[in-house]
């Protein structure tokens, strides 16, 4: 607080606004400048266009003048060289050509005389344009400038006046708070752990070494699960292991320890107790974590593959009531002694089940029956008495 009120921070003075409207009036006088000495440029490039292309006609016109010099038109007599009769018509077409030609030169040396000038005043006014083009950028510089000042200094005088409140209000706490104890140490044990925490999220190493924890987790929650659904070589006895990053599951052989790839597991029985190993895992470890991931688990037909009927068989319900059972009905029976104890082990999982399979002896599985969708009962997943539409066959 003593820092804060020792800090000297004053705002400067604004530029004034004749400087600005000086500037602005010098820049209108060097446009207009700009904009005369273009047009007597044009002008003058045009002169020397026409200049250029009279030139090149009278020296056309020179040319075939010439001829009257070859022909020695002056020393034409006045009488008729065929006659010999006396005819003043030679004598006169011959002035009219000397006249002619005599114009034509003095016209020729009035060009030769006029254009360098004209070239010369054309590169004039060409580096008169380049100056008044450098004085109004420096102009417009000048009002940049004038305009950046004036935002900091408007920035500055914010400041002091933020700088004036803050030091109203601290000395306001200092005087309401002159009796009250002081506290002389401070407790940066909440912070410390708060930058620690803070630090774990944004840090790279310790993101991937979680990351690896995770998956090590759900790789042994799966093994656990896995071996106690049924399954068929070469999947009986194996681990399970998961990665996040592809995503995959690896199966590891019991006996050789050999990773087996998915198109090696074989049979869909072994395809089903992955599926069940890793989806119980998945919620076993966000339990353990406290992942905001609802616990509930949808799962539809698993005795699919020991059940494989089809067409309307399958619309309907196989109910099992013990007697002599095969193996299929066994593997299925400890599917359903699975989904019981995985759901009685943790209070926050729930597991929506859709089955044809239905377990009249398995007083467990009766209870929790909500729904029988059967052809007897009429009930069904989506009711039967619901509108479909025109183009549906009955």
């Amino acid at each position: 607080m003593t820092t804060v009120a020792n800090t000297k921070l004053e705002a400067n003075g604004y530029p004034s606004e004749g400087e600005l409207g000086a500037l602005h009036s010098r820049r209108h006088e060097i446009l207009s400048q700009l904009d005369g000495t273009r047009r007597q440029l044009r002008a003058t490039q045009t002169a020397i266009r026409e200049a250029t292309g009279f030139q090149g006609a009278v020296a056309r016109q020179r040319e075939k003048l010439k001829l009257a010099e070859h022909l020695q038109v002056d020393e034409i007599a006045a009488v008729c060289p065929v006659c010999e009769a006396p005819s003043e018509r030679g004598r006169t077409t011959a002035n009219a050509l000397q006249a002619i030609l005599a114009k034509v030169r003095d016209e020729s040396a009035a060009v030769e005389r006029v254009k360098p000038r004209l070239v010369e005043h054309d590169r004039t006014l060409e580096e008169q344009i380049r100056g008044l083009s450098t004085q109004l950028r420096r102009v417009d510089d000048q009002i940049q400038t004038w305009l950046r000042q004036t935002d900091e200094t408007r920035h500055l005088a914010d400041l002091a006046q933020l700088r004036a409140h803050l030091l109203g209000r601290i000395s306001f706490f200092l005087e309401t708070n002159v009796d009250e104890p002081r506290q002389t140490t401070r407790d940066l044990d909440v912070l410390r752990a708060e930058i620690a925490e803070l630090e774990a999220r944004v840090d790279r190493e310790a993101k991937k070494i979680r990351l690896q924890r995770a998956e090590r987790k759900i790789s042994q929650f799966a093994s656990e699960a896995f071996a106690m659904l049924p399954t068929v070589a070469p999947c009986v006895g194996s681990e399970l292991e998961f990665s996040s990053r592809e995503p995959r599951v690896a199966v590891i052989e019991a006996d050789s320890g050999a990773v087996l790839r998915m198109s090696d597991i074989g049979s869909d029985q072994n395809y089903l107790a992955i599926h069940i190993a890793l989806s119980f895992a998945l919620q076993r470890y966000f339990e353990s974590v406290e992942a905001p991931v609802p616990g509930l688990l949808v799962l539809d037909q698993i005795s699919r593959p020991y059940f494989p009927t089809s067409g309307e068989q399958e619309e309907d319900e196989a109910e099992i009531a013990g007697g002599d059972e095969d193996e299929d009905v066994q593997a299925m029976r400890r599917h359903i002694d699975f989904l019981f104890a995985e759901t009685a082990r943790r209070t926050g999982l729930q597991v929506l089940l859709i089955e044809h399979a239905y377990f009249a002896d398995d007083t467990r599985y009766v209870a929790a029956t909500r729904e029988r969708w059967t052809r007897a009962s009429g009930s069904a997943l989506i009711p039967v008495d619901w509108p479909s539409r025109g183009d549906e066959t009955a």
